[in-house]
């Protein structure tokens, strides 16, 4: 079996190359993610002035109603519990934002306590543009129970990009941007970024 897998591990990382050196041959058109996860005069984790961890609930509020990118009405409450104070918003996209954003999906935000603890932001940025772009992530924070997603860490960046696994289209997922206060050092509990052993998970959970 052990040798099965020897002859078998050149094969897995030629099929895992083959996708990002197609991309390589075509023009690239994607914004820089650099600018989108650590903007100027905002300090990470920050997504349009609303820092998580420092800005007041009514605050983010207040800005998100006067954002040209999100839709007239929104954002949205569309959860709160007395018990814990905790606050969800929703929002939909009004067509001025950028081409990053996934239109399709609305943008969400947590609080907590009066603060926001999280902005998570669903993009149209693949796995492949990650890779491309800032190289090989730092850490895997998390791949869920059955191996349905990974959690992505890079040390330059306070923020933990989610693509879901899936077989097929591994390079070509969406990365949804979490922008959130580590609640630990991901330095600490973060394990090694393998991309073989995520792919062999995300056909091993193939349904």
């Amino acid at each position: 079996m052990l040798r099965l897998t020897l002859l078998l591990t050149p094969l897995l990382l030629l099929l895992l190359a083959l996708p990002l050196a197609w991309i390589h041959t075509r023009p690239y058109t994607a914004p820089d993610i650099r600018a989108i996860l650590a903007p100027d005069g905002c300090p990470a984790p920050c997504w349009q002035t609303i820092r998580a961890g420092s800005t007041r609930l009514a605050e983010a509020e207040a800005r998100l109603h006067q954002h040209p990118w999100i839709a007239a009405d929104d954002p949205f409450v569309s959860d709160i519990s007395p018990d814990s104070g905790l606050i969800r918003m929703n929002w939909g996209w009004s067509g001025a934002q950028p081409t990053y954003v996934d239109a399709a999906e609305p943008g969400r935000l947590r609080g907590a306590g009066g603060f926001v603890e999280q902005i998570d932001i669903e993009t149209t940025f693949a796995f492949g543009d990650l890779w491309l772009q800032l190289g090989p992530p730092d850490g895997l924070l998390d791949a869920g129970q059955r191996g349905t997603y990974q959690a992505l860490w890079y040390r330059d960046f306070t923020v933990t990009l989610r693509t879901p696994l899936d077989c097929a289209r591994f390079w070509h997922q969406p990365v949804r941007l979490e922008f959130a206060v580590y609640r630990s050092d991901p330095r600490i509990y973060a394990v090694p970024y393998a991309v073989a052993r995520m792919q062999a998970l995300a056909c091993q959970a193939r349904p």
